[in-house]
């Protein structure tokens, strides 16, 4: 998940600092070094940036991936077994 510290961290599409009030939204680390999107993973938005930018659809869908490979592992299916089944995605599923 995005580190994001108000009043310093920049927007990673706009550049320009978000603050307190702003509508944020942040993403998780989706893409390896290297990859055309690395630069937004792990990265801070303001939510009218994230909405208009063009790659959006993309970044989403290779996040959607990396949940599904997550999901389908073993070691995830051990741990829900353990555990049960993490808040983080029966509030995405639900």
């Amino acid at each position: 998940m995005a580190l994001i510290f108000l009043g310093s961290t920049s927007c990673a599409l706009c550049g320009k600092t978000l603050l307190e009030g702003d509508d944020i939204r942040g993403l998780p680390a989706f893409a390896p070094a290297g990859h055309p999107l690395y630069a937004y993973s792990d990265a801070g938005f303001h939510a009218a940036c994230f909405e208009a930018w063009p790659e959006r659809e993309e970044a989403l869908r290779q996040i959607e991936a990396l949940d599904r490979e997550l999901i389908n592992s073993d070691r995830f299916k051990e741990w829900v077994a353990k555990h049960g089944w993490p808040d983080w995605l029966k509030k995405r599923e639900g």
